[in-house]
């Protein structure tokens, strides 16, 4: 049996149209850092903000504990945020759910399969992902999965293709997305926009090129094209086709003053959202850009999160 995507999150068979990312209701952003070094500048607290009217964020939750530079996405009930750092040094391998129906706290649901911070949520509406790299200098690379029916540990079921940070998660209905990161030892391959499929995870491939290579960036979606948003000292918006592939196109800017990396990111069936990032030393912002995808052309700024933010993770419903 298909399903009919009218922009609703059914959960179908994975590589039918029943699984959709996107959200109706609200966004969100968990966890992050306020520019600050000491582990009394990371953050617990999980922001909401309706897709419905543009407004500041409020709060929704606590996380299990606070941290910062997680990967996160979300299945058609929950949020999940993966792996982090809650103190210099200090790394966890933590995957913790909370509920997008109500608001309430994190749980700890399981373990990814090694500690550490930096990589890209993705979902399939069946399982969740996260992509990312061991040690540096870099000693291995994994696609760790967990599904969302059974609050279990994730299990490492394939490799990115390129041993380098991932930034930028993107989800279609039926693969992952990533870009790869511009820094050392594979700085030749910078920019690549890569995918792997949610029916076999074993393997990523190269599908195209960005605008630009920015490191740090956020990753959105609609139903037909992935968004990457930000990045280091970039306010760009970039954009890519599902169907397609090929290189991205530039397609507008963030709001006035808004730029930076790691920012939380969430997608409606109408408009990417991008919240938070650093834009410098001890300078990030709490501004939330949107922009409208039928249009694109620039963001523009709807609210702020709770408090100035970066290294947060965004989930929608």
């Amino acid at each position: 049996m298909a399903f009919i995507n009218t922009g609703f999150r059914h959960v179908g068979t994975v590589g039918l149209s029943g699984w959709s990312p996107l959200g109706e209701l609200r966004g969100y952003s968990s966890g992050g850092n306020n520019g600050g070094w000491s582990v009394t500048f990371r953050y617990e607290r999980i922001d909401n903000y309706s897709f419905v009217t543009d407004g500041d964020a409020t709060d929704w939750g606590d996380l299990v504990r606070d941290s910062y530079m997680m990967s996160g996405t979300a299945s058609a009930t929950h949020g999940y945020v993966s792996r982090g750092e809650f103190a210099t040094g200090n790394l966890i391998d933590t995957i913790q759910k909370f509920s997008l129906a109500a608001t309430a706290d994190a749980t700890n649901v399981g373990d990814t399969s090694n500690t550490g911070t930096v990589g890209t949520g993705h979902s399939s509406g069946i399982n969740g992902y996260c992509c990312y790299t061991v040690g540096w200098p870099i000693t291995a690379n994994r696609v760790d999965k967990f599904p969302f029916a059974t609050d279990t540990n994730a299990t490492d079921v394939g490799d990115i293709n390129i041993n380098t940070a991932t930034w930028g998660g993107i989800s279609s209905s039926t693969y992952g997305y990533y870009h790869t990161d511009g820094g050392t030892p594979n700085g030749a391959l910078a920019g690549n926009i890569n995918r792997f499929s949610f029916a076999n995870e074993a393997t990523s491939a190269d599908v195209g090129d960005m605008v630009v290579v920015a490191d740090h960036c956020g990753g959105s979606m609609s139903a037909t094209h992935g968004y990457f948003s930000g990045g280091t000292y970039s306010n760009q918006i970039q954009k890519f086709s599902f169907a397609t592939h090929g290189n991205a196109t530039d397609v507008g800017n963030l709001a006035a003053g808004q730029s930076g990396h790691t920012p939380a990111c969430s997608s409606s069936t109408t408009h990417s959202y991008n919240a938070g990032g650093w834009m410098g030393e001890q300078n990030p912002s709490n501004a939330i850009s949107k922009w409208a995808h039928a249009t694109d052309g620039d963001a523009s700024d709807v609210g702020n999160l709770w408090a100035v933010n970066y290294g947060c993770v965004g989930a929608q419903v």
